[in-house]
């Protein structure tokens, strides 16, 4: 206790009031100011800052971890992070975590389960009343990743064929994927083999005559099922183009404090014709990207793929952004990401 102070205290000062000022406390008695040294020190609690998964997408069985960061170091104690997952039975982690005094983050262990087809579940963190969830997306060893039929529309009655591919060659013994079409008109066998050692499998669709065009789906399964549309045609069938995807070659968040370009590809569903196919590409974020040749994009003659490039600016908070084309009545949009401040 200040000298000051006690000597007031004792003598019975009639007259004492605190104040704070920068952080400390500071006396008036009987009108004279005594300042006393590291009395209080008001700082906000911390609170949770994000999450973070260093897999977003892995094979079921395997281990990962997460960390969770807090806006200001820990005080004495530490500080109590809640932890949940939704597929409990797939994905472990443990019901809390604690971020030791003095660190603003913690890294904890994530625990997964072998998984038969594709499924996606949440990581979350909870502090307070703020949760911060991530999505972790589990796989089979081998599953699908591709089905590509050879034509967008054949006339009934003729051959025509597709691909299936898995996401890495096949093991010993081969895989069996499972085949079904949603209309008799369009036939397919049960199943076609991938042989060990092969990604890739090609199968025959046998058509019969329609009265009208009539569109019918094709699926396949193995680990995750992916279906695709086929048009059958009474007549000779018309060429049409169209576009199928969009293919990203970065990341999930962007740095955009990072003076570079970034690079997509735009597929269409059967090779350009003659002269070429030009498709009009936009952005929902016209004022911070860029597209190249003001986003229109030629698929040379004879090819199925075009790249585009794309320019951008710094930004100052997270900025989600896609890309949209449209061509004979059909749109295709690109999956999101985020342009980041970056630093």
């Amino acid at each position: 206790m200040a000298p000051q102070l006690k000597r007031a205290l004792i003598g019975g000062a009639a007259a004492l009031s605190l104040a704070l000022a920068g952080g400390h406390a500071i006396t008036r008695i009987d009108g004279a100011p005594a300042t006393i040294q590291n009395i209080a020190h008001l700082r906000a609690a911390p609170e949770l800052a994000g999450l973070k998964l260093t897999k977003r997408k892995m094979i079921g069985g395997k281990k990962a971890h997460g960390t969770v960061t807090l806006t200001s170091a820990a005080p004495m104690g530490g500080v109590k992070v809640r932890l949940a997952a939704k597929s409990p039975r797939y994905i472990k982690v443990p019901k809390s975590v604690k971020v030791p005094a003095g660190k603003k983050l913690v890294r904890f262990p994530i625990r997964t389960a072998r998984i038969a087809r594709v499924g996606t579940g949440v990581v979350a963190a909870g502090l307070g009343g703020e949760v911060v969830k991530r999505r972790l997306t589990l796989t089979p060893r081998h599953y699908l990743t591709r089905l590509a039929l050879d034509d967008y529309a054949v006339q009934g009655g003729t051959a025509t064929g597709g691909t299936v591919a898995l996401n890495k060659a096949a093991p010993a013994g081969g895989v069996r994927v499972t085949l079904a079409s949603g209309n008799a008109k369009a036939q397919v066998k049960g199943q076609v083999k991938i042989p060990a050692g092969r990604k890739a499998a090609h199968f025959a669709i046998l058509t019969q005559g329609v009265a009208a065009d009539t569109e019918i789906k094709i699926a396949a399964r193995y680990g995750q099922t992916l279906a695709r549309g086929i048009v059958l045609t009474p007549g000779q069938a018309e060429v049409v183009h169209v576009p199928t995807k969009f293919t990203l070659h970065f990341d999930e968040f962007v740095d955009s404090s990072k003076a570079r370009t970034l690079e997509a590809h735009i597929d269409i569903n059967l090779p350009a014709p003659k002269g070429g196919l030009t498709l009009q590409v936009t952005s929902d974020q016209p004022g911070l990207l860029e597209l190249a040749g003001g986003g229109r994009v030629t698929v040379p003659e004879g090819q199925t793929a075009a790249p585009f490039y794309i320019g951008f600016k710094q930004v100052a908070v997270v900025t989600p952004f896609r890309f949209t084309t449209t061509h004979n009545g059909v749109t295709v949009q690109s999956i999101v990401r985020n342009l980041a401040p970056g630093g």
